[in-house]
């Protein structure tokens, strides 16, 4: 069981999902206020939708997208719109972009060190990536200290990988962490009762196009979990749509891969990031000396 269940959640679940969930958090806690983390993906928009369809008007609802500086370019232009289109549906919806104080080029180099060392050694680790928390979970939380929000609805879904089934499971839809609620109303449902529920809704919803471009949703484009850790699509989707992202990518992959093993690569690297990526390596070395 991962620690952090252990140490800082208590559960609050009673096995609900759904609208049903949403409902009972609002009657139970009786917010004022609550955020729906929005990324634009399918898990978000569902949530985003359940809970404004089953919050009451007067209950002010911020659906809240980190723009984590390293956003698919079509998924960026759709996000925003789509905070847009909540207002426009929903009087008590209001949408907020928050930028990071810091940006993805500066754990660029070191994520693609990282993450070739843990391919390598055959071990994963996200907390190992510090962007997560600066990029994503440091600004979300920010925000919600500074506006009295406590609970927020994610779209997080067991199904979704063995760690998040064990904390769905166990934490059965709504957690306490620290100061905040979170609660998990798609907590065990399966990915083609989303999709179900998001074509099916009177509203219409558009969907992401990123979708239609080939990635598997709306993960960071320079990640380099999808060059090294196999996303099957996304990465042909970069290649095709993004070449340039596509390049940069490789580039690094093939640096640090030739770096840790010795084994230099059958064409010679030419990118201007390998210059960065040298100079990086060298303050390394005169930090540690």
């Amino acid at each position: 069981m991962p620690r952090v269940m252990q140490s800082r959640v208590v559960s609050l679940g009673q096995g609900l999902s759904g609208s049903t969930l949403v409902r009972y958090v609002v009657a139970r806690y009786k917010p004022k206020k609550l955020a729906v983390p929005f990324s634009g993906g399918l898990d978000s928009l569902a949530t985003a939708l359940i809970v404004a369809d089953n919050t009451p008007k007067n209950i002010r609802i911020y659906l809240v997208f980190v723009n984590t500086t390293n956003e698919i370019p079509t998924s960026l232009k759709y996000t925003r719109r789509m905070l847009r289109w909540f207002e426009n549906n929903y009087e008590n919806a209001k949408g907020v972009e928050l930028i990071p104080e810091k940006h993805y080029s500066e754990f660029l180099i070191e994520n693609f060190r990282i993450a070739v060392k843990m391919y390598l050694e055959k071990r994963w680790h996200k907390h190992n990536f510090r962007c997560c928390y600066y990029l994503k979970e440091k600004p979300a939380k920010d925000f919600y200290e500074k506006m009295n929000i406590r609970i927020f609805f994610s779209g997080l879904r067991g199904e979704e990988s063995y760690q998040r089934y064990l904390f769905a499971r166990e934490t059965r839809g709504i957690f306490k962490k620290g100061k905040f609620i979170h609660v998990m109303p798609l907590w065990n449902w399966s990915r083609s009762q989303v999709v179900d529920y998001v074509l099916n809704h009177p509203l219409r919803p558009p969907l992401n196009p990123v979708y239609n471009q080939g990635f598997d949703g709306t993960e960071c484009m320079l990640c380099p979990v999808k060059f090294l850790f196999g996303e099957k699509d996304s990465l042909p989707a970069l290649r095709k749509h993004y070449p340039k992202a596509y390049a940069l990518g490789m580039a690094l992959k093939q640096y640090y891969i030739a770096k840790f093993t010795g084994q230099q690569p059958l064409v010679k690297i030419d990118h201007p990031i390998i210059q960065l990526v040298e100079e990086y390596e060298r303050r390394r070395i005169r930090q540690r000396a």
